[in-house]
């Protein structure tokens, strides 16, 4: 791993390589299918972050970071040719094998989105989107955040975006 010493505001006055090494190893199953109108995608990651020494590690600042098995399924209906819509539900599992001292055990989550998407017939270079995160409103931290004074950051719930592109 690559480390550097200062900075945080300040200048940073070497780069250097550290001599301790993180392994990361996983796999990813991924199946899709469609019909018609409809595309559906289910996958699952898990994915391992070990040290030199073969101890799981949760985060390091910078480095790695251990993302919990995650299943996701992912699905699109294409309702007219310039309008679609979908939803995507995420399942994280529990973190549990962590190295003490750094943010530990995480509990896993749940999180529904939906989205919608539209292609105004007669402006075909101008898209707009709209997208309800965490339907829900699950209180939850993702697996990769770094730790703040209670353990864990936690993300922002329910949280409604909209998007306007113009490609030119």
């Amino acid at each position: 791993t690559i480390e550097r010493v200062g900075g945080g505001g300040g200048a940073v006055t070497k780069i250097w390589n550290n001599p301790d090494t993180v392994y990361s190893k996983g796999w990813e199953f991924r199946i899709g299918w469609g019909i018609a109108q409809y595309d559906t995608t289910l996958a699952f990651t898990h994915i391992d972050i070990e040290d030199q020494y073969g101890n799981p590690v949760s985060v390091l600042r910078r480095k790695a970071a251990s993302m919990g098995d995650r299943l996701v399924w992912d699905n699109r209906w294409q309702i007219r040719p310039n309008v679609a819509a979908g939803w995507t539900w995420t399942w994280v599992s529990n973190l549990e094998d962590a190295v003490s001292g750094e943010a530990g055990a995480r509990a896993g989550y749940t999180v529904l989105d939906l989205q919608a998407a539209w292609r105004p017939a007669q402006y075909p270079d101008l898209r707009c989107a709209v997208m309800l995160r965490n339907v829900l409103d699950h209180r939850y931290s993702e697996h990769t955040s770094i730790a703040g004074d209670n353990g864990t950051l936690l993300e922002p719930g329910r949280e409604l975006r909209f998007m306007v592109m113009y490609r030119f």
